[in-house]
């Protein structure tokens, strides 16, 4: 995550006057964070129930990313698969994804091309 905030470059190597500032930040937020976990209670939710709570959130940001997949098939190959590059690139730019997401999504691509049409699965295995 704080390579994919601090990589201005996209080259996925960062220097430490970029990463400082962001890991200070990030600690800050994880320690944040921990500390109004403490106070809430424990709540189990099912995979389930997830995918009916955020399934439209899901679709809505497929829905947006679909066109970016599909323009860059057609620019290429028009058979439902983009290259590991261009979905680096469109996953990178957009806004519906936060960066840990990013991250996440480009780093568990094991393939050099990506059927855009598993977008929501992999979406959701990386939100929830």
């Amino acid at each position: 995550m704080l390579i994919a905030l601090a990589d201005e470059n996209k080259a996925e190597k960062i220097d430490w006057q970029l990463f400082i500032p962001i890991g200070i930040q990030a600690i800050r937020t994880f320690y944040t964070r921990n500390l109004a976990k403490k106070n809430q209670p424990k709540v189990h939710h099912t995979q389930d129930s997830l995918k009916l709570i955020y399934g439209k959130e899901i679709s809505f940001c497929y829905k947006i990313l679909s066109q970016c997949f599909e323009e860059a098939d057609f620019l290429t190959s028009n058979n439902g698969h983009i290259t590991l590059s261009q979905f680096k690139e469109i996953v990178r730019e957009t806004t519906l994804l936060t960066p840990k997401e990013k991250n996440l999504l480009i780093r568990l691509q094991k393939s050099e091309t990506i059927k855009y049409q598993e977008f929501p699965d992999m979406l959701y295995n990386v939100r929830y």
